[in-house]
């Protein structure tokens, strides 16, 4: 089957990424070229945007209405300055990422997962278009709002900043326009790109959760070793574990600059909603751009918490609840070290389910003892390896499941889980023989 190409949605992020100076083409990061002293150039010159912003609020610190009246652009400005720091910071590891979705582990296997990928795939590319749309729509009122209402014949700049020179002069101001307009173009796209980057990482996450469900719930399907498909399916499990912890320690100071500025910026714009006219061009703006900032926290909320449900919810068709559910009708190969690599290698809130139809199959040697209440336990032991797990009869938890397959299976069915304390147990274990 044809490789699947994981980056193909984010190329256009990758294509501005690099126009402004923020994705070398080296996987060592930056170095001394040519490149280099181009990415710091332009960055200098969108920066000093914000320092002639922030110089002006020195001459109006008195006038609450007409610091409320640019701040939140400001604030804007300077966090996106701040995320490209950390972001510059962490470029080996972003570069890192990108090159790992190549890798053999995270590629569908068939064309049932590429179709389920793509769905996932498709949601990130709706959000990302939606966020443009709303952002680009502020941006054209906040760039073009003087030709709008007229205030361009007295010279009026689209964001108020002290210059150490005359703006009401032509070409000076012409060319001070420009200069401000590809200013905030410049951080406002790194600023999206940015945001839209971590989405996308988020939502590779939650891809490659449905591919490893779907590796497991059917592992006993076609030909090969039983153990063989659980140990890939291991290490297929731990390439997830470490992408979503390099995505974490990229984002993390990201995230928290994000959502300080997002809270910040929000409550001044909602006051500054409030002393102008809603239909004039800069009310419109204002508007737009609560709506960019809230479909900013959102893009950050809504994709992790589908990758935290997809680790730890209640949702018994993903991870947290769900690793691999295969009715096994032999499995006397799968020895008892390998039980232990799987539990040894279940890591960070991974439940597994387990059908099979013989358990003193899969536990070699093992002995199922009634410890009262209707409460099991299977103790199996070989050399240095020992396994306790817990069972409890619930038929209706497993009868509201397996719903119309319940009539049907005479199986054992056990939930293996790590606690947030990270301590393997047995949290649900259903036995019905």
């Amino acid at each position: 089957m044809k490789k699947f190409d994981w980056k193909i949605i984010i190329r256009a992020n990758l294509f501005i990424l690099n126009l402004v100076g923020l994705w070398p083409k080296s996987e060592k990061g930056y170095s001394l070229n040519l490149y280099t002293f181009y990415s710091l150039v332009v960055n200098i010159a969108a920066d000093a945007h914000n320092v002639f912003q922030a110089a002006y609020i020195s001459l109006i610190y008195n006038d609450l209405q007409a610091i409320t009246a640019i701040i939140f652009a400001l604030v804007t400005e300077v966090a996106a300055s701040i995320k490209i720091f950390y972001f510059v910071r962490r470029i080996n590891l972003m570069q890192y990422l990108t090159k790992e979705l190549d890798c053999e582990e995270f590629q569908p296997r068939n064309i049932q997962q590429k179709k389920m990928v793509q769905r996932t795939l498709n949601l990130w590319l709706l959000m990302y278009r939606s966020f443009w749309i709303t952002a680009g729509t502020d941006l054209c009122f906040l760039f073009f709002f003087p030709f709008m209402d007229g205030s361009y014949k007295e010279y009026r700049l689209p964001f108020w900043a002290w210059y150490p020179f005359d703006t009401k002069k032509s070409p000076v101001y012409e060319l001070t326009y420009i200069y401000q307009v590809l200013g905030s173009w410049f951080l406002a796209s790194c600023d999206i790109v940015m945001d839209t980057m971590f989405a996308a990482l988020l939502t590779y996450i939650m891809a490659q959760c449905d591919i490893l469900c779907h590796d497991l719930r059917n592992i006993t399907n076609g030909d090969g070793s039983y153990s063989a498909k659980i140990l890939k399916c291991i290490k297929h499990h731990k390439k997830i574990l470490r992408f979503a912890k390099i995505t974490n320690v990229c984002f993390n100071e990201i995230s928290l600059w994000q959502f300080f500025t997002s809270s910040a910026c929000l409550a001044v714009t909602m006051f500054q909603l409030t002393v102008v006219a809603p239909v004039s061009s800069e009310g419109m703006s204002l508007l737009f751009y609560v709506c960019t900032m809230t479909l900013q926290i959102f893009l950050y909320c809504w994709f992790g918490n589908e990758v935290e449900v997809r680790f730890c919810g209640k949702d018994y068709t993903n991870i947290g609840i769900f690793i691999f559910n295969a009715t096994l009708v032999d499995i006397s190969g799968c020895t008892v070290s390998t039980l232990h690599q799987i539990l040894s290698d279940v890591n960070n809130f991974f439940v597994c389910t387990v059908l099979w139809r013989n358990h003193h199959a899969y536990y070699r040697n093992g002995v199922l003892n009634e410890d009262g209440d209707g409460v099991y336990s299977v103790e199996a032991s070989k050399t240095e390896y020992l396994v306790k797990c817990s069972v409890v009869i619930d038929e209706e938890s497993l009868k509201t499941l397996y719903g119309e397959l319940w009539p049907d299976l005479t199986t054992l069915v056990a939930f293996l889980s790590e606690n947030r304390r990270g301590d393997l147990n047995l949290v649900k274990t259903l036995l019905k023989i």
